[in-house]
């Protein structure tokens, strides 16, 4: 068919051999009227490689006009932009047909620039057929007799790239994977692998795991860019991870929207010691609480790491050997999430008795979720699952609540961060992120307390949704998740709304 253009075939015959498919080109352009963007490539067969190692030109191409009547479709195409990218094509050959017919085909002479160009190609087409009918495009260097490209849609050209393998760390739509089942979750959606490929989860399918983060992933790709006013006092022996604590700081900000570039300068400490920060925060006239002093220099002493927001300043303690794993990819967004609970509340989070499995649960559900925009290991709620078959004591969430500031220093207070992830889990997966937004917000009021800003925005307080909450925790730590139907289900039960 191709040779009814009057164009020279060998770049579709080229494609056939080469790549193993049919040489009518046109069948990868069956149903693409409609296409805008095109990638044109001339394979040689002579020369064995991928097949980006073919393409000559983008393309775009695309009808300016549609008009349906007495079941014909008239398509008019004004407009060709090429933008070759290897050698030179001013002659263009359009061919629009199907297995029964040609309907029409058309020769252009286009002028050697990559700037939009003016055609008249004008075709009518029946309605009904315009699925099977194939637009096919081919393009020639007039000096070359001996070869042309052929256009295909974008499309069509990215499903013949090579694949990539990817874990569930730094796995991307359309990678090959080999654990069926397994998620990742994405720069832009959960992503699930299915017969071997990393594809976007469908929403009719999530978890309770895979609706909360497409929650969170959601509100920040929502929210405009967002600059800390950050002043930041960096140990200039600190190693490269620093950059990564900024940007995860960076990444809570744009979340929570609770930051502006006109704000007072909030101090970050970032080192390898206490000592360091002890003398900056001296220096900054900003006075250091001893229990916090004393809890960075016992984290350096034992070869552990150490961060915390303490409302006026931040502060960081890793090094090279502690800065490659979940508590280091996850502490920016953390420590900030707890800046902007302070914010949100007006400072009463800490006035009132104290709701850890949330505080902590949300701080370290945000942190973990900003792996893939920050470029860090997307499947960190793995590492949750595992810290939490390692739990020794494994504490119900009821011991997280109701607390004070000294409940830090109860060493069950670590099992905290991984229960209370699996708890606003459920929470953001049920009402979204933003009712994580509106807790605080409610606590914010003089009289509140964390029964009474949950009850407000979740229609149940405190006895009744802790329970419910462990619930999902149990089934977890059995290995045997809850569905998100089934806690849907319970939780209108409980009087939930």
């Amino acid at each position: 068919m191709l040779k009814r253009l009057g164009l020279l075939t060998s770049a579709a015959m080229a494609f056939s051999i080469f790549y193993g498919v049919p040489a009518e080109a046109g069948n990868f352009s069956t149903g693409a009227l409609l296409n805008a963007e095109w990638t044109c490539i001339k394979p040689d067969p002579k020369v064995k490689g991928p097949i980006s190692d073919s393409k000559v030109a983008e393309l775009k191409m695309e009808p300016t006009s549609v008009t349906e009547k007495n079941f014909l479709t008239t398509l008019q195409y004004t407009k060709f932009k090429l933008m070759p990218m290897k050698g030179s094509f001013t002659l263009v050959g359009l061919q629009v047909f199907s297995d029964k017919k040609t309907y029409k085909q058309s020769f252009i002479k286009l002028k050697d620039t990559q700037s939009e160009q003016k055609i008249n190609f004008t075709v009518q087409v029946p309605t009904s057929e315009m699925s099977k009918i194939v637009l096919n495009i081919t393009i020639q260097n007039p000096s070359e007799k001996l070869s042309s490209a052929t256009c295909i849609p974008n499309k069509v050209y990215q499903g013949l790239l090579p694949k990539k393998f990817s874990t569930a760390e730094y796995a991307k739509d359309g990678d090959i994977c080999s654990i069926g089942g397994e998620i990742s979750f994405g720069v832009d959606s959960p992503l699930e692998c299915a017969k071997g490929v990393w594809v976007s989860k469908k929403f009719a399918d999530d978890s309770v795991a895979t609706r909360a983060y497409r929650s969170l992933i959601a509100r920040y790709k929502s929210m405009p860019e967002s600059k800390p006013n950050l002043l930041l006092r960096i140990d200039p022996k600190a190693g490269k991870w620093k950059n990564d604590v900024a940007s995860g700081i960076a990444a809570g900000a744009r979340l929570w929207g609770t930051s502006k570039e006109s704000d007072k300068p909030i101090p970050a400490y970032i080192s390898e010691t206490g000592e360091y920060i002890s003398e900056q925060l001296a220096a900054d006239g900003i006075p250091e609480n001893a229990e916090d002093a004393k809890r960075n220099r016992d984290a350096v002493t034992q070869g552990r790491s150490q961060a915390g927001s303490h409302g006026r300043y931040f502060d960081f303690i890793f090094s090279d050997a502690t800065a490659n794993n979940m508590g280091f990819y996850q502490v920016g967004a953390h420590e900030y999430t707890h800046y902007a609970q302070q914010v949100l509340s007006n400072n009463r989070n800490g006035m009132v008795e104290r709701e850890f499995w949330i505080d902590e649960g949300c701080a370290t559900f945000v942190g973990t979720g900003m792996g893939a925009v920050l470029g860090l290991p997307q499947d960190q709620r793995a590492d949750i699952l595992e810290n939490l078959g390692r739990q020794k004591d494994k504490m119900p969430l009821k011991f997280f609540s109701r607390g004070s500031q000294s409940s830090y220093a109860d060493p069950r207070i670590n099992e905290v961060y991984d229960a209370g992830f699996l708890a606003c889990e459920v929470l953001v997966a049920l009402k979204g992120i933003d009712s994580i937004e509106s807790v605080y917000k409610e606590l914010s009021s003089p009289t509140a307390n964390y029964d009474t800003a949950l009850t407000a925005v979740y229609g149940v307080g405190l006895d009744a949704l802790i329970p419910f909450l462990q619930n999902y925790v149990d089934s977890v730590r059995k290995g045997k998740p809850l569905t998100l139907q089934t806690i849907e289900k319970m939780y209108v039960a409980i009087g939930g709304k």
